[in-house]
């Protein structure tokens, strides 16, 4: 019978490369890849939590602030008939500057 031994393998420019080498590393990650990813995620959740939180906040006050916008409309608006006096028009609650 004929004995291979294989050192090296060619590839198609015929350059020498080495063998796969097992490497210890295979086996998973180190604890400290594990701190540092943790450590990364909590980091990335928590601005994005933030985020959100000024997102949602703001769309609650923005609603309160149209909702004030329209009651102070709607109390020039008929402020003539409560009290039976005053401008007809819009227009004249402008301030003369």
């Amino acid at each position: 019978m004929h004995e291979r031994t294989i050192s090296t393998w060619t590839t198609a420019a015929t350059q020498p490369v080495a063998p796969l080498a097992h490497h210890r590393r295979d086996a998973g990650m180190t604890l400290t890849e594990v701190i540092v990813v943790t450590a990364l995620l909590g980091l990335i959740t928590t601005v994005l939590a933030g985020a959100i939180g000024v997102v949602i906040r703001s769309e609650s006050g923005i609603v309160s602030t149209v909702a004030e916008s329209h009651d102070i409309q709607q109390a020039v608006n008929y402020f003539h008939l409560d009290v039976q006096s005053g401008p007809h028009s819009p227009d004249a609650y402008k301030s003369s500057r």
